[in-house]
């Protein structure tokens, strides 16, 4: 849809028949918009269509970059994956569809110069590196910033506008650059949160940052023996807050394990940590340099099973003792494969696909692979499935279904128009999920899995709909993740002026 900033005027551009509406990008004038479509089967594509809802366009790339648009309209930036699994840079053309390749690349994020003479690109928008420039007709790509993430370029394309810490503190800077070259030091702007921003076709800055709180909040909750919730208190846990930190609890449910990014000790640097749920204190068990980690904990051994993932874009499994903080590797698959739970005699571990909606069982003696499901609309990880084996979810034309492990039919079992908060209960009898009651409240809410009625079981501590819920093994304490909504400003006149020709 397209309204005012002030929400009236809505309009429908684009309304799918079965595809999923995944990520869209508009043009700077909004004249058009760019989207990302996942079809019923599981695949991906992208497509442009007009604001006005006409000129509809499949482009046919399924695209693992983040796309975007010339200034002109007349083009858009995609990846595409190669069979042996490279990335290759397109150009495609939005009035006829011709495609040209441009390069391999291994950035994630590219854009165009205003003029369309260059390509600056990073290898992701949302963390330090460095960042390149690229002639858009061919040539040698130009390393222009070692340690900052890519915004955007200036509407005279006279600057990169970049986020760095090179004075301690985050801050937005220009860089100059002339001919694809850095031509100058980064020229301050202001200090402050930048976790996205995009320049409009007039020049100003239209940006993201994070709130106060920080990207998520994590909130404790305890539960009464019917299941009802006895109140909320927000959860300090140590390091980022850019990410949900995925507590896992201890089978004694008096301890949670977490894993999350140590910006202190470096670039993609992923600390492991432990916390007594009574006293709130915490010790590090592991360290190590990771581009994500995530842990569950052993059912009947003192140790976590952890995922980490490398630049290479494979899952290493790890077993890290509790008492020593020794890892041990377990193994390793190709592509990022989030886990989700561990057997309850701890021989094997479920984990989740993407974007392929499938479901594993991994042993971990033999390292066999077995499909369990490859639905299209399972629900990400960890609430798609039961901590005793018996269920798992997925979401269908506004429905929450749920079909035994072993196989059978999917069954309805509650109406939810967005994605939200969910987890069964440790003895599956029970889908405890967050939405807003009759009168308005942000509420928890549970339904048996055999079916009947959902259940108010109280106020949810946060509006927000995206995140994840944790219940202890006892049943009495429960985890919310939820991501903080974010901040959105517009800088204008914030270029230096340009000094006339002597």
């Amino acid at each position: 849809m397209i309204s005012d900033l002030a929400g009236r005027d809505n309009r429908i551009i684009f309304k799918p028949k079965t595809d999923t509406l995944e990520f869209l990008m508009p043009s700077r004038d909004f004249s058009m918009v760019l989207m990302e479509l996942t079809r019923p089967d599981g695949s991906s594509t992208t497509a442009v269509i007009k604001t006005d809802g006409t000129g509809y366009r499949d482009t046919g790339v399924d695209d693992p970059c983040t796309p975007d648009w010339s200034w002109d309209n007349h083009y858009i930036l995609l990846c595409e994956t190669q069979p042996h699994g490279t990335r290759q840079l397109l150009r495609v053309s939005v009035t006829d569809g011709e495609t040209r390749k441009l390069r391999e690349t291994d950035g994630d994020v590219h854009l165009f110069s205003p003029d369309g003479r260059f390509i600056a690109y990073a290898k992701t928008r949302f963390s330090y590196g460095q960042i390149f420039v690229v002639p858009s007709q061919g040539g040698e790509p130009q390393a222009v910033s070692e340690n900052a993430r890519l915004v955007d370029w200036t509407r005279d394309g006279r600057y990169l506008a970049i986020v760095s810490q090179r004075s301690g503190s985050e801050a937005l800077y220009l860089l100059p650059i002339k001919e694809g070259r850095q031509a100058g030091e980064p020229v301050f702007v202001r200090y402050g949160s930048f976790e996205f921003g995009r320049t409009t076709a007039n020049g100003a800055l239209v940006y993201q940052s994070t709130s106060p709180g920080g990207n998520f909040a994590t909130w404790l909750g305890t539960l009464d023996s019917e299941g009802r919730v006895g109140g909320w208190k927000r959860l300090s846990l140590s390091g980022s807050s850019d990410a949900p930190q995925a507590p896992t609890w201890s089978p004694d449910s008096s301890q949670i394990a977490y894993a999350t990014p140590n910006h202190a000790a470096g670039q993609n640097t992923w600390v492991v940590r432990l916390r007594n749920i009574a006293s709130g204190e915490e010790r590090e068990l592991y360290q190590a340099g990771a581009e994500g980690m995530f842990c569950l904990w052993a059912a009947q051994q003192p140790k976590l099973f952890c995922e980490q993932y490398t630049p290479q874009v494979t899952t290493e499994l790890l077993a890290i003792s509790i008492d020593s903080g020794r890892a041990e590797k377990l193994g390793s698959l190709p592509g990022m494969r989030p886990l989700i739970f561990r057997s309850h005699d701890d021989r094997a571990i479920y984990m989740q696909r993407y974007p392929d909606s499938e479901l594993i069982r991994w042993e971990i003696g033999t390292q066999q692979v077995t499909t369990l499901d490859r639905s299209p609309g399972l629900i990400q990880a960890p609430g798609i499935a039961s901590p005793d084996e018996r269920w798992i979810a997925r979401r269908e034309k506004g429905k929450i279904e749920i079909r035994p492990m072993s196989g059978g039919d999917w069954k309805p079992l509650v109406s939810l128009g967005n994605t939200t908060q969910i987890a069964f209960t440790p003895d599956g009898n029970w889908l405890l999920y967050h939405d807003v009651d009759t009168a308005g409240k942000q509420s928890l809410f549970r339904v048996a899995t055999a079916g009947g009625q959902p259940e108010r079981l109280g106020d949810f501590p946060i509006a927000s709909n995206y995140g994840y819920l944790w219940i202890s093994p006892d049943g009495q304490k429960i985890i919310a993740d939820a991501r903080n909504p974010p901040e959105l400003w517009l800088l204008e006149n914030f270029e230096p002026k340009q000094q006339a020709p002597r």
